[in-house]
């Protein structure tokens, strides 16, 4: 019975799969993409994160952002009309090699760019749009577009350009300027003019308190604690060992601590030619940590040696 389950279900579904298909000519079913003016976005064409969208309803539609896309749905929400902010996201590039890796690693900025949180604020028949470092002023009719930059061009690359628009601002409007307060500055636009006429940085009271360190319990100590072992100097015996593709060293020294050294003083060494047993005066600084092996001391950070 269960084998003939997969076919009764297709059976049932097909006229709706072929209702659902697009109409010859552009008709209904088939309307132009959005990014074209006038174009109509199907309903449920995509899914977006409430948390980074934003909506405003005025007597000319509602209006959601998200994902770099305006959409104006007119009141009875039969059509919607959409606007680009920032244009089409180009296709993801293919291939291999340092290039190829390089320019995958702009378009995905790019595509977190456009995720980014944005606010709306309506005022008259404009609307104005703060998204990924961007001022924007849209005329609700007509969608017609103004733009102005928030920050400085950076290089590609720079995790300020993220940073800075991971979190939406606050927008006040005071007749013609508009404030915007971000992360970490206070700007005033002037609408009329389209430019920033200020720029100022917010209190450092503001700031919230970063964690401070834990001081070491009674039973902890820091490293280098003990002022009288920070530096010290051994006279011993070199021991040698390969790990993998790197050596190992230890010292032992006349009463049989064992020190393992580390630094870049070591290279030396490895030019020293055959070193196993012989002995050697090392100074440095010595560190111990609680996963140290047994019967190692401590690890000696090597400064200076000399073969003897």
């Amino acid at each position: 019975m269960n084998r003939y389950l997969p076919v009764a279900l297709f059976i049932c579904l097909l006229p709706s799969m072929l209702a659902a298909q697009p109409a010859p000519n552009g008709g209904p079913g088939n309307p132009p993409p959005p990014d074209q003016p006038g174009g109509i976005m199907p309903m449920g064409a995509m899914m977006i994160n409430p948390r980074n969208a934003a909506v405003e309803v005025t007597p000319n539609g509602l209006f959601l952002l998200a994902e770099g896309v305006l959409a104006r749905y007119s009141p009875d929400l039969e059509q919607c009309v959409t606007l680009r902010l920032l244009g089409p996201l180009p296709p993801m590039p293919m291939g291999e090699g340092d290039d190829a890796r390089r320019a995958q690693q702009v378009w995905f900025r790019e595509r977190i760019l456009r995720s980014s949180p944005a606010v709306m604020l309506p005022s008259g028949e404009q609307l104005y749009l703060v998204f990924a470092n961007t001022f924007f002023s849209v005329n609700q009719i007509t969608l017609k577009m103004e733009k102005i930059p928030l920050d400085p061009p950076l290089p590609i690359g720079d995790d300020r350009v993220l940073r800075n628009a991971a979190l939406a601002p606050l927008l006040k409007l005071q007749g013609d300027t508009l404030y915007i307060i971000r992360q970490a500055d206070l700007l005033a636009v002037d609408l009329k003019a389209g430019t920033i006429l200020k720029r100022a940085g917010l209190p450092h009271e503001m700031a919230p308190p970063m964690p401070q360190p834990m001081p070491p319990g009674p039973q902890q100590k820091p490293p280098f604690q003990d002022e009288a072992a920070r530096a010290i100097t051994v006279v011993g015996a070199l021991s040698a060992r390969q790990d993998g593709n790197h050596a190992v060293y230890t010292l032992k020294d006349d009463n049989g601590a064992i020190y393992s050294l580390t630094g870049d003083h070591l290279d030396g060494l490895v030019g020293a030619g055959k070193v196993d047993g012989r002995r050697a005066r090392i100074s440095g600084t010595l560190e111990t940590r609680p996963e140290m092996p047994a019967g190692v001391k401590g690890l000696l950070h090597v400064e200076t040696f000399q073969l003897l």
